[in-house]
């Protein structure tokens, strides 16, 4: 939705806009998951391990957007996991 955009920092009114692209990759300690950042907003990781059922749960503190790719690593040793950006508009 235009909200959505809005929210994500992205320009509703462009068709070529939307949300932002988040990678995951791996190092010695787990996974770390990135994501560009818009200031203004507050991006919170959460993860869990069934996509169908269960609670999202924090990974990490909140980030502050600043314009700049950020990275939240994640060392939960689970075998599966899904994540999803939480992205709120800071005063």
């Amino acid at each position: 939705t235009n909200l959505q955009e809005y929210i994500f920092g992205s320009n509703p009114t462009s068709a070529g806009s939307g949300q932002p692209t988040r990678t995951v990759s791996f190092d010695q300690n787990g996974r770390v998951i990135s994501f560009p950042t818009v200031s203004g907003r507050s991006y919170q990781l959460q993860a869990r391990g069934d996509l169908a059922s269960g609670t999202w749960e924090n990974v990490g503190s909140s980030v502050p957007g600043d314009g700049a790719t950020k990275s939240v690593p994640d060392t939960t040793p689970a075998s599966r996991r899904f994540y999803r950006l939480v992205v709120s508009v800071t005063p």
